[in-house]
C-alpha cells in the first residue's frame, strides 16, 4: 500500500535565512492564472441507494446544473471570487472558475427519483436503485 507521505517531497530547512519577506509590505501583483476548480467528489453505495457528494463551498444551488443523459450524469458549476472596483490582490490561493464532473452511472438507478441539494458546503445526491435491484429477504411460509 502506498501512503500519501510515501509520495511527498522530503521536507529540507533552509541553510540561509531567506531575504526579508516576511518584513516587507505586500506589494501590489498581477493576479496569477486562476487556479483550476475540480471539486472533490465521492460516489458511494448503500442498499438502497447511490449517494453522490461533490465539495462546492461557497457556492449557491443555483451556480449548479445537474443533467443525466446517456447513462451518465454531469454536474457543472462555476465558482466566481468576489470583483469590485478598487480591489487589489496580493495572493490567491483559491480555486475559481467553471467545471465539470460526469459520472457514469451503474445499472439500475430509479431515473424518476433523483434527488439534490446542497447544504454546508456540500451538493448531496441520491440516486435511488430501482426495487427490483435491491436484495429483499423472502419469507418461507411453513405448511
Amino acid at each position: 500500500m502506498l501512503f500519501l507521505t510515501e509520495l511527498r517531497a522530503p521536507v529540507v530547512a533552509p541553510t540561509q535565512p531567506t531575504p526579508a519577506a516576511h518584513t516587507e509590505t505586500p506589494q501590489q501583483v498581477q493576479p496569477s492564472a486562476p487556479i483550476e476548480h475540480k471539486p472533490a467528489l465521492s460516489f458511494v453505495e448503500a442498499p438502497d441507494a447511490w449517494w453522490l457528494t461533490i465539495e462546492v463551498p461557497g457556492m449557491t444551488a443555483e451556480a449548479l446544473e445537474i443533467t443525466l443523459a446517456n447513462g451518465h450524469l454531469t454536474v457543472r458549476g462555476e465558482k466566481r471570487l468576489p470583483q469590485a472596483e478598487g480591489l487589489v490582490w496580493h495572493h490567491n490561493e483559491r480555486a475559481q472558475g467553471a467545471f465539470e464532473r460526469i459520472l457514469k452511472l451503474p445499472s439500475g438507478i430509479e431515473l424518476d427519483s433523483i434527488q439534490a441539494e446542497t447544504k454546508d458546503g456540500l451538493l448531496t445526491v441520491r440516486l435511488a436503485k430501482v426495487r427490483a435491484a435491491v436484495p429483499q429477504r423472502i419469507e418461507i411460509l411453513s405448511r
